[in-house]
C-alpha cells in the first residue's frame, strides 16, 4: 500500500489559501520579502486554479506586493477578452483580509485607474450594482451581492476593492472548505464573469 495523500496533493486550493492564512501575517511583520517560501505556496495555488476547467481561458495571476509585502495579497481570474491587470476591468479574484482572519473570493473591479478623485468611490459602487443583474445564481452557492464585504483594513486599496466588489463570498481561517466546495464557488464565479462580459458591461 502506497504512503497516504497529503492534504496539499489532495486539496491544493484549500491548501494553499490556509497556508497563507497561517503564514503571511508573520511573514509581512518579521521576515524579508525577497525569495520568501510564500511566493512558492502562492504559485502552486495560482496554478491549482489555473488547472480547472472553468479557468482554463482565464489568465490567472497573483501579488504579495512589489518590493514590500502587500497589505491584501491576492489571487486573480483575467479574462483576456475583458482586462490583463487588476488596476482595470473585471476580474475574479481571492483577496486575503488584511487581517488574515478569512480570504474572499470575489468579483471584483479594477480601481486604480480611476484614480481617487471625489465621487470614485460612488461610481464605483454604482458599477457594482450595474453588474449584479448577470449575478442572480450567485446569492445560491452562499455570495453576497453588496458592500458588506470587510477587508480589516483601512487603506485607499482596501476601500477601493471594497467599494468596487460586485459579489463576495468569506472563508474564514480554520474553516476554509475543502476543494470540492472551493471549484463549485470558482465555476459559478467564472460563470457570472463569463454573463458580465457578455452583457457589455465589463469593460
Amino acid at each position: 500500500m502506497g504512503a497516504p495523500e497529503s492534504a496539499t496533493a489532495r486539496d491544493p486550493i484549500s491548501a494553499g489559501l490556509s497556508e497563507v492564512l497561517k503564514q503571511y501575517g508573520r511573514a509581512r511583520e518579521r521576515d524579508r520579502f525577497k525569495a520568501h517560501p510564500l511566493r512558492t505556496v502562492m504559485t502552486e495555488l495560482s496554478t491549482a486554479i489555473g488547472r480547472l476547467e472553468c479557468t482554463s481561458r482565464l489568465q490567472v495571476r497573483w501579488s504579495v506586493g512589489q518590493g514590500n509585502w502587500a497589505t491584501i495579497p491576492w489571487v486573480a481570474l483575467l479574462d483576456p477578452g475583458v482586462t490583463d491587470r487588476v488596476s482595470r476591468g473585471v476580474y475574479a479574484i481571492f483577496l486575503f483580509r488584511a487581517d488574515l482572519s478569512g480570504v474572499y473570493l470575489t468579483l471584483n473591479q479594477g480601481t486604480t485607474e480611476m484614480g481617487s478623485g471625489a465621487g470614485v468611490a460612488d461610481e464605483l459602487r454604482a458599477r457594482a450594482h450595474a453588474l449584479r443583474a448577470a449575478c442572480g445564481a450567485l446569492p445560491k452557492h452562499g455570495f453576497l451581492l453588496d458592500h458588506s464585504i470587510d477587508l480589516r483594513s483601512t487603506t485607499a486599496i482596501a476601500r477601493g476593492y471594497e467599494h468596487a466588489t460586485v459579489a463576495h463570498k468569506l472563508y474564514e481561517v480554520g474553516k476554509v472548505p475543502r476543494d470540492g466546495v472551493l471549484q463549485d464557488d470558482i465555476a459559478v464565479v467564472c460563470d457570472a464573469y463569463g454573463r458580465v462580459r457578455g452583457s457589455n458591461g465589463a469593460g
